[in-house]
C-alpha cells in the first residue's frame, strides 16, 4: 500500500505573524506551526535550545535518596557495581556512571551481560556474582525494572542497596529497589518521558552535581548522551532533541579518545556528525561487541585514555561488525526462505521467523530489514534446545510491544517499547506463541495501521527554494525519530533530465522551475518504479531540501520522498 499524504492545514495569517517576530520566512513559521510551537518563547526555545531545565523533574525525593547512596558509597569507600545493558544505550550509560565514579573516587566495577548466555537484565549469573563478591551498592541502567524476582534474592540474601535507573515500560509489579527512577511514572506528554536509559543517568548526574556542587562540567559528556539517544530510537522532542543537539557538537569535537579511533577505523573523515552518521557508522560497530561477544568491549573503548589502546578496542570492534554484517546477510536470506514456505504474505500482517542455527544477537537487525522490505511487524526467533531468544519490530501505528504481552503467558522474560521488543522462552512454547499470535495480529491489527502517513508541511513554488530556505530549516536540527525533516511539496516542476541509479533501484533527476531558470538536483531513494511519472506533463513532487557539499561548492538538493 502506498504511503497517503497528510497536507497539514496551512494557517497563513498566523504564519505571517511569526515569520515576522522571528524575522524568518513564512515556509518556516508554517513548519514550526505544525509541529504546535506557536508563542515567540517556544519558537525561540525551540530554535535557540539550552541545558540545564528539569533537574528535579524526575522526582525530588528520589533523585535525593539516590544521590544520598552514591555519596555515601563513595565516601565510606563501599564497592559500587553499574550493571548496565548490552545495546548502545546500556553501553553509553555504563561508561557515562562509571566515568563519573571513577572521577569522584569511588570504589566501581561494571557488568555487561552476554546477550546468549545471560540474556536481558539481572540474570542468575549476575545475581550469584553480586552475592559473591559482596558488593554494597547495586545500579541497573537502561535494565532492571522488570526485573522483580532477582532484586528480591538480592536483597533477601545480602545487605545491598539497589538503583534501578530505566525508562522501559512500567510492569504490573515493580521490584523492590531502595530507589527506582523511570521517566516513565511522568505524564506522557512531559520534556522527560521519552528519555532512553543515559538520558535518566545523566539527569540523575545532573542532579547530584548540583545538589552536592561538584566541580564536574557534565556537558562534556554529552556526547555519550547523544549516541545513546540516537541509536536508541527514542522521540528526538523534548530533552531528548536538547541532549542530541549539543551532543553531536561534542562528537564533533572528537574529544573522547574511543570516539576518535572509532571514527577513523571506520573511514569517517567528515568534519559534520550528524544523526544519520551515529546511526549508520558508530551506533551499529558499538552494538556489535554486545550482539557477537561482549558489550563490555564497548564500553572499554569509551572509557579509555589511551590512543594506542584505545585504537586496538576500534579496530576489535570493527572487524567484530564486519562479522555481524556477514551473519546478517545469512540470516536475511534464510529468514525470507522460511517467509515464502511459511507465511501468506497477502493475508498475514505479521511475519513469525524461527531456527535453531540463528546468532541470537543479529536477529533485531534481520528483523527490521524484514520490516522494511515487507511493510509488516516482524519476529525473529532464535533457540537452542534450552531456550529460544526473540526479537520483535514494527512498523506504522502497530504496537508490538502490547501485542506481544497478550501473549506474556508463554514468555521467560520480556521488555521493550512501542516499536521494538524482546523476550525469552521455552522452545517447546514456540509453535503456541505462534500460533496465538499470528492469530492475534491477524485479527488486531488494520491495514491502515500497517502503512506510515507522510506528513507534508507546506506547498512551495521552486523558486522559492534556495540556500537561505536551506539553513533556515536547518535550524530546526538535529533531524529523526519524532522530529523529521520539514517535507515540502510542489507541483509545478519542470524536468531536465532523468534515470535510474543504483542498480535501477534509486531515481536521479534534475529539475527546474518553469522559466528554467532555477535548476535543482534531486535523488530519490527507492523510487525508481515512479519514473513514469515523470513523463506527464503534471506531477507531485514530496521532499527534503538538503544542502550538497562538493568540492568545496554548495548546491541545494531535493531528497526526493514520493512522487504522484
Amino acid at each position: 500500500m502506498e504511503a497517503p499524504w497528510h497536507i497539514y492545514p496551512q494557517n497563513k495569517e498566523l504564519s505571517i505573524k511569526i515569520a515576522e517576530e522571528i524575522q524568518k520566512s513564512e515556509i518556516l513559521a508554517q513548519v514550526l506551526l505544525n509541529r504546535n510551537i506557536r508563542s515567540l518563547k517556544t519558537v525561540n526555545n525551540f530554535i535557540n535550545p539550552f541545558l540545564g531545565n528539569y533537574k528535579k523533574d524526575l522526582g525530588y525525593e528520589k533523585l535525593v535518596a539516590a544521590a544520598n547512596l552514591l555519596q555515601d558509597a563513595i565516601k565510606n569507600k563501599k564497592r559500587i557495581l553499574i550493571y548496565g545493558d548490552y545495546d548502545v544505550d546500556g553501553i553509553t550509560s555504563t561508561s557515562l556512571l562509571i566515568s563519573f565514579v571513577k572521577f569522584m573516587g569511588g570504589i566501581v566495577d561494571f557488568y555487561i551481560p552476554h546477550r546468549y548466555i545471560d540474556g536481558y537484565g539481572l540474570n542468575t549469573n549476575a545475581v550469584k556474582e553480586i552475592l559473591d563478591k559482596k558488593y554494597d551498592l547495586l545500579f541497573t541502567l537502561d535494565c532492571g525494572i522488570s526485573n522483580f524476582e532477582e532484586i528480591a534474592i538480592l536483597k533477601k540474601n545480602a545487605d545491598i542497596k539497589v538503583v534501578v535507573l530505566d525508562h522501559h515500560t512500567i510492569p504490573d509489579k515493580l521490584p523492590d529497589a531502595d530507589v527506582l527512577i523511570n521517566p516513565k511514572f511522568l505524564p506522557e506528554n512531559h520534556c522527560l518521558y521519552n528519555i532512553c536509559g543515559v538520558g535518566v543517568v545523566y539527569k540523575f548526574l545532573e542532579f547530584y552535581v548540583d545538589h552536592f556542587q561538584v566541580d564536574y562540567n557534565l556537558a562534556n559528556d554529552l556526547d555519550l548522551v547523544a549516541l545513546g539517544t540516537i541509536a536508541d530510537m527514542v522521540p528526538l522532542t523534548g530533552e531528548n532533541r536538547v541532549f542530541v543537539k549539543f551532543g553531536l557538537a561534542k562528537l564533533e569535537q572528537r574529544k573522547r579518545i574511543g570516539v576518535d579511533a572509532l571514527l577513523r577505523v571506520s573511514g569517517f573523515e567528515r568534519e559534520q556528525i550528524s544523526v544519520r552518521d551515529v546511526g549508520f557508522v558508530l551506533a551499529p560497530r558499538l552494538n556489535a561487541a554486545g550482539r557477537l561477544q561482549y558489550a563490555s568491549y564497548s564500553v572499554d573503548l569509551l572509557i579509555s585514555t589511551s590512543k594506542e589502546e584505545a585504537q586496538l578496542k576500534a579496530e576489535k570492534l570493527n572487524k567484530i561488525n564486519q562479522e555481524r554484517r556477514a551473519i546478517g546477510q545469512v540470516i536475511l536470506r534464510q529468514a525470507e526462505e522460511i517467509l515464502q514456505e511459511e507465511h501468506d504474505l497477502e493475508k498475514d500482517k505479521v511475519c513469525v521467523l524461527a531456527r535453531n542455527d540463528w546468532h541470537s544477537g543479529v536477529i533485531g537487525i534481520t528483523a527490521s530489514q524484514i520490516v522494511n522490505k515487507y511493510a509488516k511487524p516482524a519476529v525473529l526467533i532464535s533457540y537452542n534446545e534450552k531456550i529460544a531468544r526473540g526479537s520483535a519490530r514494527s512498523v506504522g501505528n502497530v504496537n508490538i510491544y502490547e501485542l506481544l504481552k497478550s501473549c506474556s503467558e508463554y514468555f521467560e522474560e520480556f521488555g521493550g517499547h512501542k516499536q521494538a521488543a524482546g523476550f525469552g522462552l521455552l522452545p517447546q512454547n514456540i509453535m503456541g506463541f505462534k500460533n496465538k499470535f499470528l492469530k492475534l495480529c491477524n485479527e488486531k491489527i488494520q491495514e491502515s495501521e500497517l502503512v506510515s502517513v507522510l506528513d507534508i508541511d507546506v506547498q512551495i513554488q521552486p523558486n522559492q527554494i534556495n540556500k537561505n530556505l536551506v539553513k533556515e530549516i536547518n535550524l530546526l536540527h538535529p533531524f529523526g525519530n519524532g522530529n523529521t525533516a520539514p517535507v515540502l511539496y510542489a507541483n509545478n516542476f519542470k524536468v531536465i533530465d532523468f534515470r535510474k541509479v543504483g542498480k535501477g533501484k534509486h531515481l536521479k533527476g534534475t529539475f527546474s522551475d518553469k522559466s528554467g531558470k532555477y535548476l535543482f538536483d534531486g535523488i530519490g531513494f527507492g523510487l525508481a518504479d515512479k519514473l513514469d511519472l515523470l513523463y506527464k506533463d503534471s506531477f507531485e513532487m514530496a521532499f527534503n531540501l538538503e544542502l550538497n557539499t562538493w568540492a568545496g561548492r554548495e548546491s541545494v538538493q531535493l531528497n526526493i520522498l514520493d512522487i504522484k
